[in-house]
């Protein structure tokens, strides 16, 4: 006997409806930036059809969870800036992602100076994304610790 197991889950992007709102969104934002995040494939969202719709229609930057999600986009093409605002998982993440030209999260003091001692040997600039501690104490910087990340 054999079973066969189908989800009855799926999604459906409607691409002229995703370009009409990004182009509603850049109208919105006029002078602002916009960073489009595009998920990953783990629900079968297209993420490098999201992220050229977004590029298409006007999108500054793109924003991906982690390191491997802004490769693909890289190796498909995509030339935006892209962030990974998940942060890496581990520290060897560091060099491919400095070759791409990804930007990256910055969680902690550790993080960053292991970012920036890749940067200074592969004498490139490292783009990052800083986030200040709100009140939530969630993989951010406190405001008083800022100042000596940026430093180093």
């Amino acid at each position: 006997m054999s079973l066969k197991v189908s989800s009855a889950n799926g999604v459906l992007i409607n691409t002229t409806a995703f370009r009409h709102n990004t182009r509603e969104v850049r109208q919105l934002a006029r002078l602002k930036q916009i960073k489009g995040v595009v998920k990953d494939n783990a629900v079968g969202h297209a993420i490098v059809c999201s992220a050229r719709t977004l590029e298409k229609e006007g999108a500054d930057a793109q924003g991906v969870n982690e390191v491997m999600k802004g490769l693909i986009l890289r190796k498909n093409g995509l030339e935006l800036p892209i962030f990974v605002l998940g942060g890496i998982s581990d520290l060897s993440q560091i060099e491919p992602a400095l070759r791409q030209n990804l930007g990256l999260f910055v969680p902690d003091p550790e993080h960053a100076k292991a970012i920036s001692a890749k940067a200074k040997e592969m004498n490139v600039s490292a783009k990052i994304h800083i986030k200040v501690d709100s009140g939530h104490g969630r993989r951010s910087f406190r405001n008083d610790k800022c100042q000596e990340v940026l430093e180093d």
